[in-house]
C-alpha cells in the first residue's frame, strides 16, 4: 500500500504542569532545582492518510545532579512502536529506537552536549515560531497528486503510485527551518531509493510534527522573549515539569536531520 504522507496525531498530551511553566519563566527562564529523577510517557497514533497505522510510545529517563555549581543531566530518550498495521505500514520506518544525551552547564554558564560545547552564536540562535509551514504552500501539482508527503518547504514529495517528485534540504537550522543544501528529482516507485526517500520524508515529518507538540507543551513559547537552542537546552538542564518536553523535543530535532539527510542521499542516487 502506498503511502500519501504521514503525520504524528497526539492522542495523550504531554504532561506539564503550570507550575513548571511558571518556574521556568521565573530568573531569566531558568530556575534551579536540585538532584532529580523523572520517567515521562507519551503514546501517540501514526495516522497515515486519516487512518491509524501503528502506535508510538515515547519514553523519557532524565537524571539531574548538581555538584559544585555545576549540573549534569543524562536523558535517554526510547520510542516503541506497536499494534502495527504491517500492510498498512510498508512503506513507513517504525523500527523502535534509543537515543542518549549528556548535558552539562558549568559553572560559567557554559552548555556541553555530548561532550561537545555549544557555541555562543549556536546558542542565541532565534527560533522563530511561525516556521511550521502549512499545506497550503504545497505547489500546485503536489496538491493536486494523488500522493503526497513531508513538509513542504524543508521536505516532500508528490506522485501517482507511479511516478515521483521528491524535493529537500539535507538540514534542518537551529532556527528550525530549511538549510544545507537542496536536491530535487524524479523517478519510478520501482525504483528503491524512491520508495526510501519517501520514507525518510515521513519519519522526518513524524519527528517534526512531534517536535514542535512538544515545544508548545512544554510551555517554552509562553516563557516569554526570544525562544533560543539555549531556550530549550536550558529548559532539559533546569528541570521541573518542563524537562521531559523540552527533551523530546531536543531529540525530535535531532532525529529531523538524521532523516533529512538520508532523504538527500537517497534523492541524489535516483
Amino acid at each position: 500500500m502506498k503511502i500519501q504522507k504521514i503525520f504524528i496525531a497526539l492522542t495523550a498530551a504531554i504532561t506539564v504542569l503550570n507550575t513548571g511553566v511558571e518556574a521556568f519563566a521565573a530568573e531569566n527562564n531558568v530556575q534551579s532545582v536540585a538532584d532529580q529523577d523523572l520517567s515521562n510517557s507519551v503514546t501517540q497514533d501514526v495516522i497515515v492518510s486519516g487512518q491509524a497505522i501503528a502506535k508510538q510510545k515515547i519514553t523519557t529517563l532524565y537524571s539531574r545532579a548538581v555538584k559544585n555549581e555545576e549540573i549534569v543531566v543524562n536523558v535517554t530518550v526510547s520510542t516503541h512502536y506497536f499494534d502495527i498495521n504491517s500492510e498498512a505500514a510498508e512503506d513507513v520506518d517504525l523500527q523502535d529506537n534509543s537515543n542518549t544525551y549528556t548535558i552539562e552547564k558549568t559553572k560559567d554558564g557554559e552548555y556541553i552536549v555530548n561532550g561537545k560545547k555549544l557555541t555562543n552564536k549556536e546558542l542565541s540562535q532565534p527560533v522563530a515560531m511561525d516556521s511550521q509551514p502549512q499545506i497550503d504552500s504545497f505547489s500546485t501539482s503536489a496538491v493536486a497528486a494523488s500522493d503526497n508527503g513531508g513538509i513542504p518547504a524543508i521536505s516532500h514529495y508528490y506522485g501517482n503510485y507511479t511516478t515521483y517528485t521528491l524535493s529537500t534540504y539535507s538540514e534542518l537550522s537551529a532556527t528550525l527551518k530549511a538549510s544545507g543544501s537542496h536536491i530535487q528529482a524524479t523517478g519510478n516507485i520501482n525504483n528503491s531509493y524512491v520508495s526510501n526517500a519517501k520514507s525518510a520524508i515521513d519519519s522526518f515529518s513524524s519527528s517534526y510534527n512531534t517536535m514542535w507538540a512538544s515545544i508548545n507543551a512544554a510551555g517554552i513559547a509562553a516563557a516569554g522573549g526570544a525562544v533560543t537552542v539555549e531556550t530549550i537546552i536550558g529548559a532539559i538542564v533546569a528541570g521541573g515539569a518542563v524537562a521531559t518536553a523540552a527533551t523530546t523535543a531536543y531529540n525530535s530535532y535531532k532525529n529531523c536531520n538524521t532523516q533529512l539527510s538520508k532523504a538527500y542521499n537517497y534523492i541524489a542516487k535516483i
